[in-house]
């Protein structure tokens, strides 16, 4: 039976004794059914996706072809207006994306198509060619995997299955595995092995040749002889060594096989982001279950993921070695858009909540407070996606703005900011974008900064760079414009007086700043027109605020707010936020009743879904309208009656005429709160062997963390008088 994906394949031709064993392993009729479904369905939704992001998407049509299928959009036809890019999978034109206009429209960079149109139909097949080739490899090894040898004789020949497969998918592979079979028969003092092994090393290549510059043709002549010889070589393993320990022995090698790809990768200092997540895609698909690394090994390449995707720092990668795996990675992946031929890292806000996630996920086998945490849907822009925005869009010699005085930096900022929300950004780019809107649907998101030099050991460049609320309503392109103009001014924000002062104050003026961006969902719930959570707040491991002489720095301080917190460390509007110390929570910082009520917040943030902007807003108003609707309200606040505090049921309480105050004291008296965030403190900190500062929230049902940093010390430890 010819099968398409042998189409795909330049390495193709199955020996007999191969297709003897492919009847007792995968049916190849079942699985190429399989394989053509979930093509089918990626190809009938990228169709879908393509017209929206062009310029004109009510006059854009779309086509696919793979081999003798096509999928297009409804009312499409060919045009002069064309744009279209082969799909290519293991090196064969598969395939090919085009694009129509079907009226003529005006003269753009290329016809009527945009410079970055024609990169993101490239895009779309590159990504395409990706798909299919990872795709059925995976399916290729999840059918072997599944598969019922159910007879002696089978089960004999599942290890020939297994080469058989990877001789049509990967010949690289097949030929590594052949030689070091071949190797350890003739190891074995099998005399047959050590004949084959004397034929084919008689031609390496030797003195003459490699003076002659015939060393390529020669190598080429080996690697034939291996492949012909290849079934006198499974014979021989077939009669001399038992089934179980040959199947064994293959996976092995095929792991070493993979890890060294992936090992090779990594070390190539020209290979890109793009690479790399195709390699560690190809290693995690791949990989025979119940087969592992040596130690050494997995060290290696969890050492080479780190310093690649996260960070150089010594400090950082002897702890996150000990906690992160390489399937962790491929998981990351999934959520990093990168430029094309990117080869940046991901920014310390975002290292340190993918290391405090992990610490934590393995801490909370051993402790059931740190097992209910959970963390927001969140994306990543890699580092040098500024240095792309800059080149894209000509805006190089901006990085001149360090060198200048501080008050030219301060008058020429706000231009800076303006040609920044004007610019485009790279295709690539572009549709990382798109895709990060639609995992995160409608819900408000937060685009935050990730400097390379943000949350670092010994400079944390806290709160140097800018953050921006979104509601993230509206159209997709209305939501994906705002979400680029956000992005924009973070990246402007490099460039501001204070960010540039505080480099030169800490010997970093000269280092090239790289800005990576994080993109994560709001925590919290629909009130109405309102979208907030319960509470947000942040703690340090160690107290610089000691209200009391009874405190000490030790003790912690857990900060909390009522709704969104722009600024969960610092006063807001006006308000003091209320505090507690988790060494000490039985210490609180006003005793009596008049003072806390004095000193409680007045105003919440939200964001208003029907306005698209963050409000400050009266928290009596809002409570006595939407109280009952808040989750977890009964844990925040306090009702006044008779100028005393009280905790009442929700039954008791009266949202439109009670007196109402936010005091947290139900979330510190009845829950397990302010003992789960003094374990993560702790935990984080000894791990760290540092201070350590988070910052969480509270959606009236879970507690999510939301960054994670080595704490700042802008001043010695604060006693009041």
């Amino acid at each position: 039976m010819a099968l398409k994906v042998n189409q795909v394949d330049n390495h193709s031709g199955i020996s007999k004794q191969d297709a003897r064993q492919t009847d007792a392993g995968p049916r190849e009729d079942e699985f190429i059914e399989e394989f053509e479904k979930e093509l089918e369905v990626l190809f009938e939704n990228v169709i879908e996706s393509i017209p929206p992001e062009y310029q004109y998407p009510d006059q854009c049509r779309a086509r696919i072809k793979y081999f003798d299928k096509v999928y297009r959009t409804p009312n499409f036809k060919k045009t002069p207006w064309k744009l279209s890019s082969d799909i290519i999978a293991q090196e064969k034109k598969v395939g090919i994306v085009e694009v129509y206009y079907i009226q003529e429209m005006p003269t753009a960079d290329e016809g009527p198509f945009l410079k970055r149109e024609v990169e993101l139909i490239n895009t779309i097949a590159n990504r395409l060619g990706d798909f299919i080739h990872h795709q059925y490899l995976l399916q290729v090894q999840d059918d072997a995997e599944h598969d019922e040898i159910d007879s002696k004789q089978n089960r004999t020949l599942e290890w020939r299955i297994a080469l058989g497969m990877t001789r049509r998918i990967d010949r690289a592979m097949f030929l590594n595995i052949t030689r070091k079979l071949l190797n350890h028969l003739a190891w074995s003092d099998i005399s047959e092995a050590k004949e084959i092994q004397q034929r084919i090393d008689s031609d390496e290549p030797t003195e003459m040749s490699i003076l002659a510059g015939e060393i390529g043709d020669v190598e080429a002549d080996n690697q034939q002889n291996i492949l012909d010889l290849s079934d006198e070589v499974f014979d021989i393993a077939q009669e001399n060594l038992p089934s179980a320990g040959l199947l064994s022995l293959i996976q092995d090698w095929m792991q070493e096989y993979r890890a060294g790809f992936l090992l090779k990768t990594l070390i190539n200092m020209n290979s890109s982001m793009g690479e790399i997540s195709d390699a560690i895609r190809r290693f995690v698909h791949l990989v025979p279950k119940g087969v592992e690394l040596s130690s050494a090994a997995r060290e290696g390449l969890r050492v080479s993921l780190i310093r690649r995707f996260l960070t150089d720092q010594l400090d950082y990668i002897k702890i996150a070695k000990d906690y992160v795996e390489i399937r962790d990675f491929h998981e990351l992946m999934k959520c990093i858009i990168f430029p094309a031929d990117g080869h940046g890292q991901l920014g310390g806000k975002s290292a340190g909540l993918f290391l405090a996630r992990h610490i934590i996920k393995k801490h909370g086998a051993e402790n059931e407070l740190l097992r209910n945490i959970v963390y927001p849907k969140t994306w990543f822009i890699s580092s040098d996606g500024l240095n792309s925005f800059l080149h894209y869009n000509n805006l190089e010699e901006v990085s001149e703005q360090k060198y200048k005085d501080t008050e030219q930096i301060r008058q020429e900022y706000p231009s800076i900011i303006q040609r920044f929300r004007r610019s485009q950004f790279t295709p690539e780019v572009f549709q990382g974008l798109s895709m990060a809107l639609d995992d995160f649907g409608e819900n408000p998101i937060i685009v935050r900064s990730s400097s390379l030099l943000e949350d670092r050991f010994g400079a944390a460049f806290s709160r140097m760079y800018r953050s921006f609320f979104l509601s993230n309503q509206g159209s997709k392109a209305e939501r994906r414009q705002a979400l680029m103009e956000a992005i924009a001014e973070v990246y402007a924000s490099t460039y501001c007086a204070d960010a540039i002062e505080y480099r030169a104050e800490t010997g970093f003026i000269d280092y090239r700043e790289e800005m990576g961006v994080i993109i994560q969902e709001i925590i919290g719930n629909r009130i109405g027109n309102y979208f907030l959570p319960t509470f947000t707040g942040s703690a340090l491991s160690s107290n610089e605020f000691l209200w009391s002489s009874q405190l000490h720095q030790e003790d912690g301080l857990i900060r909390l707010v009522p709704g969104l917190s722009t600024r969960p460390m610092e006063n807001h509007s006006g308000d003091s936020p209320i505090l507690i110390a988790p060494g000490k929570p039985n210490l609180r910082m006003y005793a009596k009743d008049d003072e806390i009520i004095r000193k409680a917040p007045v105003n919440i943030n939200v964001i208003n879904l029907e306005t698209n902007s963050l409000e400050s807003v009266n928290i009596r108003d809002f409570l006595h309208e939407n109280g009952p609707q808040l989750p977890g309200v009964q844990e925040i606040i306090s009702v006044v009656q008779e100028n005393r505090l009280k905790q009442l049921s929700m039954e008791d309480i009266d949202f439109e005429h009670d007196e109402i105050v936010v005091t947290f004291e139900g979330l510190f008296a009845n829950t397990s709160f302010v003992e789960t965030v003094n374990k993560i403190l702790n935990t984080l900190k000894e791990t760290m062997d540092t201070p350590v500062d988070i910052e969480f929230a509270y959606d009236g049902k879970n507690l999510f963390l939301l960054q994670f940093r080595p704490q700042s010390f802008a001043t010695p430890a604060f006693r009041p008088k």
